[in-house]
C-alpha cells in the first residue's frame, strides 16, 4: 500500500521533489516527499549528511553524489 500522496511519485517515476531540493530523484515505490524528509529528519536529528542520505535512499530518495 502507499503513504498518502505516494502515487504521484510513484506514476512520475522520478523527480516528485520540490523545487527548493533539487537533484533528488525518487524510485517507483518512494515514500511521499515530506513524509520521507520528516521521518528522516527524525531518526538523524539532521537534515543533510550521510546518514540522513542513507535513510532517505531506504525511503526510495537519492541524488547524485558529488
Amino acid at each position: 500500500w502507499l503513504w498518502p500522496g505516494e502515487a504521484g511519485c510513484a506514476s512520475a517515476l522520478a523527480g516528485c521533489a520540490t523545487e527548493s531540493d533539487p537533484g533528488w530523484t525518487s524510485d517507483a515505490h518512494a515514500m511521499a516527499w515530506d513524509r520521507a524528509v520528516q521521518e528522516c529528519t527524525q531518526r538523524t536529528q539532521s537534515t543533510s549528511g550521510p546518514g540522513y542520505e542513507e535513510c532517505m535512499a531506504s525511503l526510495g530518495w537519492t541524488r547524485p553524489q558529488h
